[in-house]
């Protein structure tokens, strides 16, 4: 065994001296991809408040030949402020659109494939947090002048994690689109989702159906979707709207927006939130490389007292 592995060493060595010297000098420089967010949170109803990390990752994103890349980035957890794993893919283009095999996101909310450091709101919308951020799997990402489509079999356990089950999880999205000049384009589609989660003497199934629209107009802005979502633990609807509008100050973009957000599960627990209602403006120093987001969300329980929570968050992007 000893030998084996010496010959496959030597041989490895041997082969790499005899490749052209611009093979091996092909690579291009990645870039490097960074972003800090920091925020502060303040709850009116128990008066409590903290500042921390929301969310700091830091990355590589390169290109080995013409057709073939890669994206590797790390976050710092928020929760235990250790690191982990966060994109972590190959990807090939084809004619057909980005083949992703490895960690991304999954792509069956319009709200999740945008990138956290571009979103409108600090949090995510309820409906969007019915499937999970990032998952392992192989997908394809195409993007043309009229559709966007998705395809994805992962493996349904979420980020960092292996599977438990024998089942693969199936996403799939469409969405056509349709601009009219610069300053108005309409988006219409919509997705599913089906799997299994949990070990394989214990299945749980998981079904979801979506449906997307996203307009602008001018400098309005309007975004909705809503799911069905049918699993072993509850079923049920959720649905969230938002209306934006954005102005200059001197130079400077300024965001005012607004979404409101229902979710109805079948069999709601005592701390559901079942309607929350978020007001903020987001204020661009230099685009979304500096920028500070005010939310204040309004949060709607079921069978508990409501409440109140004031978001600042201050974000860097390099």
């Amino acid at each position: 065994m000893l030998i084996k592995r010496n010959f496959l060493l030597l041989s490895i060595l041997l082969i790499t001296q005899f490749l052209p010297y611009h093979s091996l000098q092909s690579f291009d420089t990645p870039k490097i991809l960074g972003a800090i967010q920091v925020l502060y949170d303040y709850n009116f109803y128990s008066n409590e408040s903290s500042f921390g990390s929301y969310r700091t990752a830091i990355g590589l994103d390169g290109k080995i030949i013409k057709w073939a890349g890669y994206r590797f980035s790390i976050q710092l957890n928020p929760e235990s402020y250790k690191l982990e794993g966060f994109d972590i893919y190959g990807r090939f283009l084809t004619p057909i659109g980005e083949i992703r095999v490895g960690q991304f996101k999954v792509p069956f909310s319009m709200e999740r494939l945008i990138p956290f450091c571009k979103r409108d709101f600090v949090e995510n919308s309820i409906t969007t947090g019915l499937v999970n951020g990032r998952d392992i799997g192989i997908g394809i990402y195409g993007d043309k002048t009229w559709i966007e489509y998705n395809v994805g079999i992962f493996n349904g356990q979420g980020m960092n994690k292996k599977d438990l089950n024998k089942k693969k999880d199936i996403v799939c999205r469409v969405a056509f689109k349709k601009a009219f000049g610069e300053h108005i384009s309409l988006l219409f589609g919509g997705a599913f989702y089906s799997g299994k989660s949990g070990e394989d003497q214990n299945l749980m199934k998981r079904n979801l159906f979506n449906l997307q629209f996203k307009g602008r107009l001018n400098r309005f802005t309007f975004s909705s979707e809503y799911v069905k979502f049918d699993d072993s633990n509850n079923s049920g609807n959720a649905i969230y709207s938002t209306l934006g509008y954005h102005f200059f100050l001197q130079k400077y973009k300024i965001e005012p927006l607004v979404r409101y957000e229902f979710y109805g599960p079948d069999n709601p627990l005592s701390d559901d939130v079942i309607n929350k209602i978020t007001l903020g403006t987001n204020f661009y120093l230099k685009g979304y490389n500096l920028r500070f987001q005010i939310n204040i969300s309004r949060y709607i329980m079921e069978n508990q007292k409501n409440y109140t929570k004031l978001f600042i968050l201050s974000q860097f992007v390099f």
